[in-house]
């Protein structure tokens, strides 16, 4: 019938559409209809988390840096920011500041602690290693870490021995 041809041209002219506006070819558009979806569903999850971390910004964190031997060390806890805010607030502290730094930043979520660290590349060309600064902190909280020689992670079960991280952070 001509009525349902008619349809099928407006359904597979849409559908042809919808593959370019996606930018994949006709076959994958319901993948990456998912994959669009469950992306929206992280950065809700990621906007919320922000939302509940007090409001925390790259600014008060910049406000919080002591200098230690001619560089900036910042040493926070960030509540309920996941690893990837942290990192991110990590660069940005790096871009942002003038002189060499060093930061380490924790939070604790369901009795894990995360630890992330970042050094400025003036501080690694002095010699340290951020693998090395987490490897110690992160034996204060029963975990181990590691990475690159400017930024790296590390993951513990002790979440009552976390206000030793401070200390040990600024020993090492």
């Amino acid at each position: 019938s001509s009525q349902s041809s008619d349809k099928y041209i407006v359904t597979r002219a849409a559908f042809k559409q919808a593959a370019r506006a996606v930018n994949v070819s006709f076959d994958e558009v319901p993948l990456r209809i998912e994959a669009m979806l469950t992306e929206q569903l992280q950065l809700h999850q990621q906007l919320q988390q922000i939302a509940s971390s007090g409001g925390l910004s790259v600014d008060d964190l910049l406000s919080q840096a002591e200098l230690v031997s001619g560089t900036q060390l910042i040493v926070a806890e960030t509540p309920h920011a996941n690893a990837g805010m942290m990192r991110q607030w990590i660069d940005q502290l790096r871009k942002r500041s003038a002189q060499p730094i060093a930061i380490l930043l924790a939070n604790c979520v369901d009795d894990k602690v995360t630890l992330i660290a970042g050094i400025s590349q003036t501080v690694v060309e002095r010699g340290l290693r951020d693998g090395k600064w987490i490897e110690r902190v992160a034996e204060t909280v029963g975990g181990v870490g590691g990475g690159k020689p400017d930024l790296a992670q590390a993951g513990g079960q002790l979440h009552a021995k976390l206000p030793d991280t401070w200390q040990s952070a600024h020993e090492h």
